[in-house]
């Protein structure tokens, strides 16, 4: 089945950060493709105008809203103008995030800050700005976790401890705002081929070739297969699913 098919997300609002590129990008398409207003959030003003009229021109609706979301009070100001441009929210789909690899030996703690920041905090800001929001829509948060908060990846402890807190958190707070409506996930993308990961891979192709034939699908995935997830957890198709971290991966934690 196409999760995009049959306008599953009609009447909705999200909004979606990250939404300049990778995933992000691909999120913000298949939530407008499903019927969405969609408030796309990035730092890049090109990258998202290019994001904001491919929605457009498909027939989709969109705005974006260029914001660095680390800056002081950006989540806060974010959540209230996206309800405002919209009239409600929906979604919230919390997809930006960075990684900085490095040997443990040599991570540092201004990195893991950093990682810290984006990963964890900046999700914690727009969840909680956006409860008022959601709670009277009945909506739904989805979190990018990664496979790293599931299994050991190299160089990347402080990048695995981000996405682990952010697998609990959504556990925690699935919880605690379940009686409210407001459903809470996660999606713990395997091998995607991101901008990011490319950029990985081509300084490293054998890793590329590695993880490629240790995954069972034997390729890497799609940005668009982890949206299509993201489609299926913010419609009613997900409305008994709560406080999970759903693994896109090709069958990779499974080995």
């Amino acid at each position: 089945m196409n999760v995009r098919s049959g306008k599953l997300l009609e009447s909705k609002a999200a909004l979606v950060t990250g939404a300049s590129s990778g995933m992000g990008r691909e999120i913000a398409k298949a939530f407008a493709g499903a019927g969405a207003q969609v408030v796309a959030v990035a730092r890049s003003e090109e990258r998202l105008k290019s994001v904001v009229d491919e929605i457009v021109e498909s027939g989709g609706t969109a705005v974006a809203m260029v914001r660095d979301l680390t800056e002081p009070g950006a989540p806060q100001d974010v959540v209230a103008r996206a309800a405002e441009m919209t009239g409600r929210l929906d979604i919230l789909a919390s997809v930006a995030g960075v990684m900085e690899l490095a040997p443990f030996s040599e991570a540092t703690i201004e990195s893991l800050d950093r990682q810290y920041v984006t990963n964890v905090q900046v999700p914690f800001a727009l969840t909680q700005a956006s409860l008022p929001h959601l709670t009277k829509t009945q909506g739904t948060v989805i979190f990018i976790s990664s496979l790293a908060a599931l299994a050991a990846f190299p160089d990347s402890a402080a990048y695995t401890a981000s996405k682990g807190a952010i697998d609990a958190f959504a556990r925690q707070i699935a919880v605690e705002l379940a009686p409210s409506g407001v459903r809470v996930n996660a999606i713990a993308p395997g091998e995607i081929d991101t901008p990011m990961n490319a950029e990985f891979y081509s300084s490293h192709p054998e890793w590329l070739k590695w993880i490629t034939e240790f995954t069972p699908a034997r390729r890497v995935g799609d940005p668009a297969e982890v949206a299509d997830v993201a489609v299926f957890l913010a419609s009613d198709l997900a409305r008994f699913v709560y406080g999970v971290s759903i693994p896109v991966d090709g069958g990779l934690v499974a080995r």
